[in-house]
């Protein structure tokens, strides 16, 4: 056994947070959105399907409010939530022929008002846009949108009375328009030359530590900056000032995790003045994608945000929890759009926290990471795998038809689930075994995997639970299993890890027999979450415990054969022609299954030797190549011996020889998960 070492020290990520930290933040926003369905549902309008503004205990909304409707609505969608008998087709189109019909002003506001529009244009798109709207519906709705656009064309940025212009409004009505697909050129160009201005304005206001600053003012501007323009087409100086400008909000925040309040928005007739709310804008400043790298130093703030929401929650029946914004001198009762808010800034700060995680991963295990991808690559999948057969009940299968039309085409149809936070349906196949001889490109299958996905690969292997001794086995496990059981969007190649989870007859392997065990709720818990894809690839399945290979931790378990003699023509034209030649010969030989016997990198060989050789020497080249394929040698263990077994006495014997092709063919009973 060798000696115990002394565990790594903890390496500070440039956000300032260990894994420990990280883990115990997720865990907490976790938490907090477990009790999201319970609360919502407290403050809906069972008549309308909306949601009511405010409710104190024991009460309940009697009419939805549009603007809080609005925002409840966004949250559900991008959680996913817009689903279930609550949601269905008919009650959404319902709420959406309301919101439309209605008109369109709230809280005593004029009509059509930039505040109210915006935030209904939302609701409308959140709940199918324009798809299916009568005529007259679809006409209301342009008619808005133009308004929209008209007013941002003419001022640039938008007040409501006698209030001036203001980030709040402006980046409402564009983000509005940019969900639709719909932000004029004109209004485009009239916002940017405002908010750039406005948002020079506001950082040299809290440059200077001016009473009039306002750090909502500042970070609204900002996201507005990011939704009009891509960073790659700003100049330095105004990507820097971008940066800037997020250090000096995330600078301003107060000891108790929130922010200095904002200056007055507008006036609500007869209840006083609308400010920002702090979750309110954590969500739109999260939910800008590029500003990500920008905002990632920062956890450390956003967790001293996330933390102050428990102080300011209002109990209501069970485990359902309000939160109130505390404006217009009210009193502090829950109200419905301040709680859709921390549930919505909950759910993105778990995807910065995740995206963290990953990061920490990659590092800890010394891997090379890459950002997964926006978007799919495209193209063939598996373009670059040799197609090899699946021999099950007497019929012969394509491989790579079978495992991409059943694995890896739901996969990446469906990982933009993942990637908005939530989780791959309990219908997708998210883990496989992929077992066979050596040789057979596993390991380079998984990478293919990764590609089509867009995702890192995270390659895996008992050396990363051995790197610190035997004595830290069980904790590197751990440590290991509990970052994946945290991390999304990756594809995890667990390669050779044969003997953690073999068959074990013996009391002297007791520890790889208590490794087994170990490992089986480790993996039970990745499948549970359902965040990422992976893999396991091995020569042995027949070593492998049996209960590791139940469903629930398993989707797909397959054989990786070697390509097919066709696929093996297509890419070594050279052996083709040798095939052609030995038939011509006195006797004939026809090798289409020998070739079919060897593995890529064994073809390949084959292939380099054969080139001007006389006949003699190309017969023995292929009868060599024959007699050494890996399908016909011989089965040794992972550990390079023969198999042992254990007799009725408890003695250990030699198993008779298997080869290869016999040792597939024994697991056949296994395959499973593919439309087999």
């Amino acid at each position: 056994m060798a000696a115990a070492q002394a565990p790594e020290p903890i390496r500070l990520r440039p956000h300032g947070l260990d894994f420990a930290e990280l883990k115990d933040l997720i865990e907490y926003l976790e938490r907090v959105q477990s009790t999201a369905d319970a609360s919502l549902q407290y403050f809906r309008d069972p008549a309308m399907g909306g949601f009511g503004h405010r409710v104190n205990p024991g009460d309940h909304p009697k009419k939805s409010s549009k603007a809080s409707t609005a925002t409840c609505l966004a949250y559900l969608r991008a959680a996913g939530k817009l689903t279930g008998k609550d949601w269905t087709s008919r009650k959404r189109s319902k709420l959406r022929r309301y919101t439309i019909d209605e008109p369109w002003r709230s809280a005593g506001l004029s009509d059509d008002n930039p505040f109210t529009t915006a935030f209904l244009l939302e609701s409308i798109h959140a709940l199918g846009g324009a798809k299916g709207l009568d005529a007259g519906r679809a006409e209301k709705v342009d008619a808005k949108i133009a308004l929209l656009n008209a007013s941002l064309s003419a001022t640039g940025g938008l007040s409501i009375d006698r209030y001036p212009p203001n980030a709040f409004l402006t980046y409402n009505a564009v983000h509005a328009l940019a969900q639709w697909g719909r932000l004029d050129d004109q209004a485009r160009e009239r916002v940017a030359n405002w908010n750039w201005s406005h948002l020079y304005e506001e950082s040299m206001l809290i440059s200077s530590l001016s009473q009039d600053e306002d750090f909502f003012e500042l970070i609204y501007a900002v996201i507005t900056a990011s939704v009009i323009s891509p960073l790659g087409r700003m100049t330095p100086r105004e990507r820097r000032l971008l940066q800037h400008a997020i250090e000096q909000f995330f600078a301003g925040q107060r000891e108790d995790g929130t922010w200095p309040r904002s200056r007055p928005l507008f006036l609500y007739p007869g209840i006083g003045y609308a400010y920002c709310y702090d979750s309110e804008l954590l969500v739109q400043l999260l939910t800008e994608r590029q500003l990500r790298p920008l905002v990632a130093p920062h956890l450390k703030e956003l967790r001293k945000a996330a933390w102050a929401l428990d102080a300011r929650r209002v109990p209501l029946e069970g485990r359902a929890y309000g939160w109130s914004s505390e404006h217009q001198g009210q009193t502090a009762d829950a109200e419905s759009w301040p709680t859709a808010s921390v549930f919505h800034f909950c759910f993105e700060l778990e995807r910065l926290v995740s995206d963290a995680i990953r990061r920490d991963i990659f590092e800890y295990v010394d891997a090379a990471y890459d950002e997964p991808r926006d978007a799919a690559p495209g193209g063939v999948m598996l373009a670059g795998q040799l197609d090899s057969p699946i021999d099950y009940n007497g019929r012969t299968y394509s491989f790579k038809e079978r495992f991409t039309t059943e694995f890896l085409g739901p996969l990446v149809q469906d990982r933009d689930v993942v990637r908005a936070g939530r989780r791959f349906s309990n219908a997708a196949k998210i883990s496989a075994i992929v077992y066979g001889p050596p040789g057979t490109s596993k390991t380079s299958l998984a990478r293919m995997v990764a590609d089509a996905l867009g995702w890192p690969l995270l390659p895996l292997d008992p050396s990363h639970l051995t790197r610190r001794g035997l004595d830290y086995v069980h904790a590197e496990a751990d440590a290991l299993f509990v970052r994946l059981r945290f991390c999304d969007q990756v594809v995890v190649l667990l390669d050779e890890f044969d003997e953690l989870v073999r068959e074990r007859a013996g009391t002297w392997e007791y520890q790889s027999r208590f490794l087994t065990t170990a490992m089986l709720p480790k993996i039970a818990a990745l499948h549970a979450r359902r965040r990422l894809v992976y893999i396991v690839a091995t020569n042995h399945l027949e070593q492998f415990d049996a209960a590791i290979s139940r469903p629930g931790r398993f989707d797909v378990i397959v054989p990786l054969m070697p390509p097919t003699a066709e696929e093996k023509y297509r890419v070594w034209p050279d052996l083709l022609a040798a095939r052609d030649h030995l038939r011509t010969l006195t006797p004939p030989e026809d090798v289409d299954e020998l070739i079919g016997d060897l593995t890529y990198a064994e073809a390949e060989a084959l292939a380099t030797r054969i080139v001007g050789v006389d006949d003699d020497v190309l017969r023995d080249a292929f009868a060599t190549a024959g007699a050494g394929a890996t399908l016909n040698s011989r089965v040794l263990d992972s550990g390079g011996s023969e198999d042992l077994t254990v007799d009725a006495a408890g003695a250990e014997t030699e198993e008779a020889p298997e080869s290869w092709r016999q040792n597939i063919v024994s697991q056949q009973a296994k395959i499973r998960g593919i439309g087999l």
